[in-house]
């Protein structure tokens, strides 16, 4: 077990799965680690000034509910939605409005700390992650996972950059796959 400011995160999961979508066949590997001031990991432990630097460095001023709030969104193992936020924050910060937990998200996501994710289902996410990666979808659990390719997202650039869309300037191309985790050695049963 990890604390970090009260909440576990004990969670590890080291496991070899296929994951089966739509479109592509992946193999993933998937190994959560906790390391200090990495920030392209979401599992991070820092303390409060550190924390407070990464609100200052993003012009963005701190205070506790803020602090909580990033603290939270760092610590959560998934793409949680606001009101599982809203739980981690309380652990520890009971007094906390919801309103107050929604006002701080929009603001991370104006200054590109965070990322919102809306799901087909329509339920809006929030990603702790904002460098460049893509989704995969599981079915089955709604899980969410985080997936990086760099040939991928040179052959999509360089398709629309050859496309010239009429009117249009591409900002941004994300992949949402659409699939099932599926654990090897299960003979196709999925997960």
């Amino acid at each position: 077990m990890f604390p970090l400011w009260g909440f576990r995160c004990d969670e590890f999961w080291d496991g070899f799965c296929i994951f089966s979508g739509k479109v592509i066949l992946f193999f993933i590997t998937l190994k959560l680690f906790l390391f200090r001031n990495d920030s392209k990991l979401n599992y991070v432990i820092m303390t409060r000034q550190e924390l407070s630097l990464v609100l200052r460095n993003k012009g963005i001023k701190v205070t506790p509910q803020r602090l909580a709030v990033l603290k939270a969104i760092r610590c959560m193992r998934d793409h949680p939605v606001a009101e599982e936020v809203a739980r981690e924050v309380r652990l520890n910060n009971p007094g906390v409005a919801m309103g107050t937990i929604y006002n701080i998200l929009d603001l991370f996501a104006s200054k590109g700390l965070i990322v919102r994710l809306r799901t087909p289902e329509d339920v809006m996410r929030f990603d702790a992650n904002p460098d460049k990666h893509h989704h995969l979808h599981c079915e089955d659990t709604g899980e969410l996972i985080d997936y990086r390719d760099e040939h991928l997202d040179a052959v999509l650039r360089d398709y629309f950059a050859r496309q010239g869309l009429d009117g249009f300037q591409v900002r941004d191309v994300q992949v949402y796959v659409e699939g099932k985790k599926v654990v090897r050695g299960s003979k196709g049963k999925n997960r």
